[in-house]
């Protein structure tokens, strides 16, 4: 009797030895990840406008012919500035070129880009009741004895 429990016991080592499952090898874990991208285009129109520099860049000179003539002959020469001007804002920078520029409208379509992943985890676990191999001790009868078997079993701890 001594020598079989002995065995009995020295069978259940060896079998959890070769049949150990990882500490959670009854749950099973499922990860999805969603990813949702969201494109906005926006439309600011500025028209309130302000010089931020003013830089006179040269001056050209234009010749202008008159229809009747003046005391020194039929044309006239006026000098013209050329000049840049800058304006500058919180979302745009912007310079213009030439005889007295000015900026009438400018439009901006700036662009938002916004991404959004979404982890969604499923954990899934092995149920508590089953039907298994068995191999233990128990009330068979006449009294405690050895018992191997097939039966009806309730999970206390997943190994």
């Amino acid at each position: 009797m001594k020598n079989g429990l002995i065995l009995l016991l020295a069978a259940a080592v060896v079998a959890l030895l070769l049949f150990r499952f990882p500490k959670q090898a009854g749950e099973r874990v499922v990860t999805v990840v969603q990813t949702d991208t969201l494109v906005r285009v926006d439309t600011v129109v500025h028209t309130v406008f302000k010089p931020y520099t003013v830089t006179q860049v040269r001056t050209d000179t234009l010749t202008v012919y008159l229809d009747r003539p003046v005391s020194a002959g039929d044309s006239l020469a006026v000098a013209l500035p050329v000049e840049e001007v800058s304006y500058k804002a919180e979302d745009y920078e912007l310079t213009i070129g030439g005889w007295r520029p000015y900026l009438k409208s400018l439009t901006v379509y700036p662009r938002t880009i916004q991404v959004t992943n979404t982890e969604i985890r499923t954990v899934t676990r092995r149920p508590r009741f089953g039907v298994g191999l068995q191999a233990g001790y128990g009330w068979a009868g006449g009294g405690l004895r050895p018992y191997i078997g097939f039966g009806v079993q309730y999970h206390v701890f997943n190994f």
